[in-house]
């Protein structure tokens, strides 16, 4: 579901809860554990954007209900204002609780730097992109038959995806 009742906890950062009411239903409709979502999508939308300076950033972090700490979820910055982020619920960590509290802090963009977590949700996955279509583009040339001409086009049957 779509959620956007983050509540400030000052002028800098705010909160939302999730309970398993957000999570995906499983095929007897009852929803299943925090632990199911492996992955968020956020977006800053444009007043928030409009009020970050250029050297901020947008720190986001989570917590287990009955936990002391927070743990890192990723940064959004001015120029890379929404991301999709792993959550790693699945592991000790978020095992059993009933709720997860995800924080967005507004903080300077060289502490996010700092944590590592700048731009780490887009470099994983451009880089497994890269790989995946690397992958296809080798196995596409070996059914190149080299009847594309200067060797600019590569000749291949129309069921190549399926046998992919």
């Amino acid at each position: 579901p779509l959620r956007t009742d983050f509540s400030p906890i000052s002028t800098t950062q705010f909160t939302l809860t999730l309970t398993p009411a957000d999570s995906p239903f499983s095929t007897d409709g009852a929803p299943q554990s925090l632990v199911s979502i492996t992955e968020l999508v956020v977006t800053l939308l444009e007043p928030a954007i409009a009020s970050l300076g250029p050297d901020d950033a947008v720190v986001l972090y989570w917590q287990a209900q009955g936990r002391d700490t927070y743990e890192n979820l990723g940064a959004l910055s001015p120029t890379s204002p929404s991301g999709i982020f792993r959550t790693g619920w699945d592991s000790d960590k978020a095992l059993g609780c009933s709720s997860i509290t995800i924080c967005a802090s507004v903080e300077k963009a060289e502490t996010a730097k700092n944590l590592g977590i700048d731009m780490k949700h887009v470099e994983d996955r451009l880089e497994m992109a890269k790989k995946i279509a690397f992958n296809l583009f080798n196995f596409m040339q070996s059914f190149n038959t080299h009847s594309g001409g200067s060797g600019q086009f590569m000749t291949v049957p129309t069921n190549v995806l399926d046998r992919w």
